[in-house]
């Protein structure tokens, strides 16, 4: 069940960032829950009454008073992470270059993604991704792509939309929603951006 604080809520917040905590938050079960709240408005023809910024808001602003999660905890969680899948590979790394290579694939929490590429191309990018990781893609489109193509597409993504693919390709979201997640962040970082 989806537990939400009302008092707890901060109308400035970007709905943006409501989503991002959600989707990089939440439980598969509280994904699933949202998803069946979606399937259950759409049954009863009132979807377009749903208020989904104040929706996402409470969801978010339940999840981090639950969990307590805090900015630079998942920066040090992700940090400790990267740093143990270094060493496996390379155990003999100097502490200087394990620091660097630690800093450079850790993403920055407060980094702004301008919104350098065309919505309509970012989507089909994504969509170009999604297929190849899942193996929808055809041998002629893979020869087509560029040498190196599916890595520059990741690291053109902003780490909001790369939370939703990872978060779609693991299964814990379907694919209607990650599609309505995707439009909703292409389309909150062209207004950003």
């Amino acid at each position: 069940m989806i537990h939400v604080k009302i008092g707890t809520m901060n109308s400035k917040k970007d709905p943006s960032e409501i989503l991002t905590d959600f989707f990089n938050h939440a439980t598969p079960d509280e994904i699933r829950e949202l998803k069946a709240l979606i399937q259950s408005r759409k049954q009863n023809k009132s979807l377009n009454n749903m208020n989904f910024s104040s929706m996402a808001e409470q969801v978010a602003a339940s999840i981090k008073d639950q969990m307590g999660l805090s900015k630079d905890f998942v920066k040090e969680t992700a940090e400790t992470a990267i740093k143990q899948i270094i060493r496996a590979y390379a155990p003999d790394i100097p502490p200087k270059d394990l620091d660097a290579l630690v800093k450079a694939m850790t993403p920055s929490m407060h980094k702004k993604y301008e919104a350098a590429v065309p919505p309509e191309m970012l989507k089909e990018m994504v969509s170009l991704f999604v297929d190849y990781s899942l193996g929808r893609m055809s041998e002629d489109e893979k020869q087509e792509m560029p040498t190196g193509w599916s890595q520059k597409y990741w690291f053109a993504f902003s780490p909001v939309i790369q939370g939703l693919i990872n978060r779609f390709l693991h299964g814990e979201v379907d694919e209607e929603l990650f599609w309505l997640a995707i439009d909703e962040a292409i389309r909150r970082s062209k207004t950003s951006g």
